[in-house]
């Protein structure tokens, strides 16, 4: 108990002879002290390492929704695209139009409209209607967007 609060002082950034709260308690053993101080920086590392480790799998997801997966390769048919005087063309560039700002993401709920106008229309591939159904996040050069706007 002891070493957790002496932890919790040096994160503060309290002086050992100066713990608030632990009246009388006084630090003598320099070794003690010190694995506090280890254990503190420790933990402020681990904290540190799990945002930079969110922040990195968000970049990962980022791009994987630009790029998807270059080693399976997916196309959409021409009559999906001209289906129903090109209501997915339009879908998806109001899906582009729409986005939240300043962030940039696409709206999810438009791009599951989206996923349900190509099946509609006749399209099967699960790689496209999962991508567009799924959590994201999904940004502006979305390759399955862009698939439906052929910009790719």
């Amino acid at each position: 108990m002891r070493a957790v609060q002496v932890a919790e002082a040096w994160a503060d950034g309290e002086e050992p002879r100066s713990l608030g709260g632990l009246s009388g308690f006084y630090v003598t053993d320099r070794r003690a002290w010190r694995a506090a101080e280890r254990t503190a920086r420790f933990a402020k590392g681990w904290e540190e390492s799990a945002q930079k480790l969110q922040a990195i799998a968000y970049q990962i997801k980022t791009l994987y929704c630009i790029f998807g997966n270059p080693f399976c390769p997916v196309s959409i048919l021409p009559t999906v695209l001209t289906w129903n005087d090109a209501a997915v063309v339009r879908l998806a560039q109001a899906a582009y139009d729409e986005r939240h700002l300043p962030s940039g993401t696409l709206d999810n709920g438009r791009l599951a409209v989206l996923a349900d106008a190509l099946e509609e229309a006749g399209c099967t591939d699960a790689d496209i209607l999962g991508h567009l159904r799924g959590p994201g996040p999904h940004v502006r050069g979305c390759w399955a967007v862009d698939l439906c706007l052929d910009k790719s």
